[in-house]
């Protein structure tokens, strides 16, 4: 019976040596930098591919690194993309517990647009109004220009899209939203590639917000709406007085030093477009003989009185413009 079980047993040995010994899977890690400044290139998307085939894909941390790990010996092409940078391929080859090295740089497309977003504003029960600041360099004109929106972190891959007339300050109403964190960034496009600005985001909590935004540091509170497109000093005078918003009877034309505050809160208030001819807004403060309470803000200054910050802006109480009601808390 020995003699049996010792057979058995050399048996066994004798064929766990006659199998092949599995191989070993390899890795690949990387780097992604900016050619030209050699900063890190975060948020990138890397695809792995074998035969054209993708087999995985991943996206790069803060340092810009990547990593696939479990890969079988072979060669395999890599594919980079991130918005506002040049696809890259490369090839790598891959050994039975090795790890490959495989950096990369990017090169920024050069589109000679500048874009910047802005805060949200008008938030609502379902809706919001997406705000961008938008510029271009001679030569370099905009064909289009919009926001891209998400529940997402990255809303420009695979969020809705939304254009906007052309405007150095466009802004876009998205409505019949649902209750939600929402994410958004302004991008305009031309020829040579599209731009895009930072991510921003805003709530959506099913429920109707106050008309109106309460500035604490500076003691007022501010409406969120214009009141029209534009009217003479008397009527936007009347016209904050006679508002009953939010059930108050104490609404007033700005002074002219509240202005200069609702100009450095324009991108939670909304308004105030620092390069549109159709963004003077009236104040209560008296500015003369000439021009009796006809103080506008237009082009991110005051005027008034002909020193460095105030000076004569040459409208008199008979010009239209937009009306913006405060009022002072209590």
């Amino acid at each position: 019976m020995k003699k049996v079980f010792y057979m058995i047993l050399a048996a066994a040995f004798f064929m766990a040596g006659c199998q092949k010994k599995e191989e070993q899977s390899g890795s690949i890690y990387g780097v992604i930098t900016d050619k030209a400044t050699g900063e890190p290139v975060r948020a990138a998307g890397v695809e792995l591919y074998k035969e054209n085939n993708l087999l995985t894909k991943t996206v790069t941390g803060n340092e810009g690194q990547y990593e696939f790990v479990g890969i079988k010996k072979g060669i395999y092409s890599l594919k980079v993309t991130i918005n506002e940078y040049h696809d890259i391929e490369y090839s790598v080859s891959v050994s039975s517990g090795n790890t490959t090295r495989a950096d990369m740089q990017l090169e920024k497309i050069e589109t000679g647009l500048i874009v910047y977003t802005l805060e949200a504003t008008e938030i609502g029960k379902d809706f919001a109004t997406l705000n961008a600041q938008c510029g271009y360099y001679t030569g370099c004109y905009p064909s289009e220009i919009g926001f891209y929106y998400a529940t997402h972190l990255n809303p420009s891959i695979g969020g809705t899209k939304v254009t906007a007339p052309f405007d150095y300050y466009p802004s876009t109403k998205i409505s019949n939203l649902t209750k939600a964190t929402y994410y958004f960034q302004g991008y305009a496009k031309n020829s040579k590639g599209t731009k895009y600005g930072d991510v921003r985001s805003f709530q959506i909590t099913g429920e109707t917000p106050p008309p109106y935004i309460v500035l604490e540091s500076h003691g007022i509170i501010v409406q969120t709406q214009d009141f029209g497109t534009g009217t003479n000093w008397n009527t936007a005078n009347s016209i904050c007085n006679s508002s009953r918003l939010g059930g108050f009877a104490d609404w007033r034309l700005p002074t002219i030093n509240e202005l200069s505050v609702l100009y450095q809160n324009r991108n939670i208030i909304g308004g105030f477009q620092i390069y549109s001819f159709n963004s003077c807004y009236w104040s209560s403060t008296n500015c003369g003989i000439d021009h009796h309470n006809s103080h506008s803000f237009h082009y991110g200054n005051i005027y008034c009185d002909g020193n460095d910050d105030f000076h004569d802006d040459d409208y008199g109480t008979h010009h239209y413009n937009k009306v913006r009601c405060v009022r002072t808390l209590p």
